[in-house]
């Protein structure tokens, strides 16, 4: 939550770079209190690291990633960024061949069997790439757009994660009383508005609208991603457990960076078809309206859930109107 606003100050006072330099400290000391509070447990049947996988999985998603990035800045030569992103999909295509005969694959892409996991992954990329797109997209608006310094630009963005925060207190009642299809799909519905909303701000106007928005906008994020995060292991066995982390965060923080690359090829081609000389604040919108609009994708996936489905881990009971043949057999 502090981060925002730490940047902002760091950035005002000192330089851009101090930023990364602060993480140093903080690093060191994650990793001391890992040491000491953290358990080693380790499995009681240890499989090999899949290597090759390692090679072709993350070398191919590296790869694509670069040469997304290099296509949403308009960065040339074109063909470099082309290379970068078929190397990268022919090493994932050729990960894929590995896969089918490997026993401990890097990503089990077989976990993708199990509904609630499938969904919860699929469901969670849409909404993830808004999420992604949002810290690039909102301090670059208000700075650029509405003329903010970093440390005013920080202090507003603070009102998302506060807007987190606060829903927390509420989750699980709302997942016990409603399920986790209801607030998925409401939640999906309310990330796109809240992005249509901010692209409709305007500069000069009041900061408290968009600060209204902004608390509206991370208590969405918070009830989706306790949603998605508890029902992708809701019907997992125990012993896949462990193969399912592994795959679920790394698609995490896939779509999370596609948010990044797809906001700024969006301001990036709204710049250049509406010939701004340079980004305006109709360019961040168009950005906002494009992320909202594909994180709209969650409520049809969301949709495909069972009623009653994570009922063992939210606790809901779903009442279903019984059919003839149920009625008839009572």
């Amino acid at each position: 939550m502090l981060g925002p606003v730490l940047g902002g100050l760091i950035t005002s006072a000192l330089s851009w770079r101090w930023t990364f330099y602060i993480n140093v400290p903080v690093g060191v000391l994650g990793l001391f209190m890992t040491w000491r509070h953290i358990p080693q447990i380790r499995e009681p049947i240890v499989k090999p690291f899949d290597c090759i996988g390692m090679l072709q999985a993350g070398g191919g998603l590296a790869l694509m990633s670069f040469g997304a990035e290099m296509i949403s800045h308009n960065t040339r030569p074109y063909w470099l960024s082309a290379g970068l992103l078929v190397t990268g999909a022919a090493l994932f295509a050729a990960y894929f061949r590995h896969m089918r005969h490997y026993s401990a694959p890097l990503l089990d892409f077989t976990l993708m069997a199990v509904p609630t996991f499938r969904l919860s992954v699929t469901g969670g990329a849409a909404s993830r790439v808004a999420v992604g797109a949002l810290p690039f997209l909102l301090p670059s608006l208000l700075q650029i757009g509405f003329g903010l310094n970093p440390a005013q630009s920080g202090l507003v963005t603070f009102a998302a994660p506060v807007g987190a925060l606060c829903s927390r207190l509420y989750v699980t009642r709302l997942f016990r009383r409603y399920g986790f299809r209801n607030m998925m799909m409401l939640s999906g519905f309310g990330a796109a508005i809240t992005c249509a909303i901010i692209a409709m701000i305007r500069p000069g106007w009041p900061v408290w609208p968009l600060t209204f928005v902004l608390i509206c906008s991370g208590a969405v994020q918070a009830i989706q991603f306790s949603a998605y995060n508890s029902i992708a292991y809701a019907d997992l066995p125990e012993t896949r457990m462990s193969a399912a982390t592994s795959f679920y965060s790394t698609f995490q923080q896939i779509m999370l960076s596609a948010g990044i690359c797809i906001a700024a090829l969006t301001v990036t081609v709204s710049r250049i078809v509406f010939r701004h000389a340079e980004v305006t604040s109709f360019d961040f919108d168009a950005g906002f309206l494009v992320t909202g609009a594909i994180s709209l994708l969650a409520v049809p996936t969301a949709a495909m859930l069972a009623p009653n489905a994570g009922s063992a881990v939210s606790g809901h009971v779903s009442f279903e109107k019984p059919d003839e043949s149920s009625m008839r057999n009572i």
